[in-house]
């Protein structure tokens, strides 16, 4: 299993402005089809993977825990020698580096395909899974609707997993109740 990226875009995207967004950030944007995503979304939306090879788990998506939480408990932890405990530190305070850094990355995306004509809303979402593929049944997305305004990093790193957020420069930020029938 991979920490997944996926991302929500009209169908009718202006593919040269999607991929200036890609070599800008050098990432994917693969358009996948997988039935159970496909029928929690609009008819005129796409499934995109985020990146070119698939594992996203360098990205602050979804890591505000590890981010914010109190490094003691390895210092209060005994089974482990103090170089064990200086390297978990070490590689701790290096994930939070990179998170902080690719939620920051994650803002200017979502702003950038924001600005691209003709497009109102993105979603983003985090999963596990081996590939975007209908091997990977992602049943129930919860979701809710971000207005970039109150879009920050803390916001991106408490995504929760399967959690669709739609950005949008126009709605109203609020939890969606969902009206699609989820019982396949």
């Amino acid at each position: 299993m991979s920490f997944r990226i996926g991302i929500i875009l009209n169908k009718d995207i202006d593919e040269k402005a999607l991929d200036i967004i890609r070599k800008k950030y050098n990432i994917g944007l693969i358009k996948f089809s997988n039935k159970y995503i496909q029928r929690q979304i609009e008819e005129s939306e796409q499934f995109f993977q985020f990146s070119q090879y698939g594992d996203d788990s360098d990205y602050g998506i979804g890591a505000y825990d590890i981010y914010t939480k109190d490094l003691n408990f390895i210092y209060d932890n005994e089974e482990l020698s103090e170089k064990e405990k200086s390297c978990l530190i070490e590689d701790i305070r290096r994930w939070r580096t990179s998170y902080k850094k690719t939620a920051e990355e994650l803002i200017n995306i979502i702003k950038d395909l924001l600005s691209i004509k003709g497009t109102n809303r993105i979603g983003i979402f985090h999963f596990n899974g081996y590939s975007t593929s209908d091997d990977v049944k992602v049943h129930k997305l919860d979701k809710e609707i971000c207005n970039i305004k109150d879009m920050n990093i803390e916001y991106i790193m408490k995504i929760e997993e399967n959690t669709l957020v739609y950005f949008s420069n126009t709605e109203i930020s609020r939890k969606i109740t969902p009206d699609i029938n989820m019982s396949w």
